[in-house]
């Protein structure tokens, strides 16, 4: 839901939710670790070739792990963050909706018109 509510508020951007934190049965599991699924992956990928992003100036790769307000980062996601901002990607971590709005504006994915609200309907 939170893919397709960006998609919608975002033309020429792309992103994808990537559901690796919900329980499965083992056999599930298994197969899905089998085709490369691995955990501590963020929950959103996005990616979009304009605008340019104006924290870096580069396309747009993006990777964003979305938490509850008070939630925290795993171990293994820690991990994960550390070896994708070493090949140069940005990473970026939010703790409730207006958080991840705000770092969402800040690469220029989403604008706040001069009114306040987010081009996002």
């Amino acid at each position: 839901m939170y893919a397709e509510f960006l998609r919608r508020g975002t033309p020429g951007a792309e992103f994808v939710a990537i559901p690796n934190g919900e329980y499965r049965p083992p056999s599930v599991a298994k197969r899905l670790r089998d085709e490369g699924v691995q955990s501590g992956w963020h929950d959103l990928f996005g990616f979009a070739s304009e605008p340019r992003c104006p924290a870096c100036g580069r396309a747009h790769l993006y990777w964003h792990e979305h938490k509850k307000a008070g939630g925290s980062l795993s171990p293994k996601q820690r991990a994960v963050h550390r070896r994708v901002r070493a090949l140069g990607f940005p990473v970026e971590v939010s703790y409730g909706l207006a958080q991840g709005l705000a770092i969402m504006e800040k690469h220029g994915i989403i604008r706040t018109e001069q009114d306040g609200r987010n081009n996002i309907n």
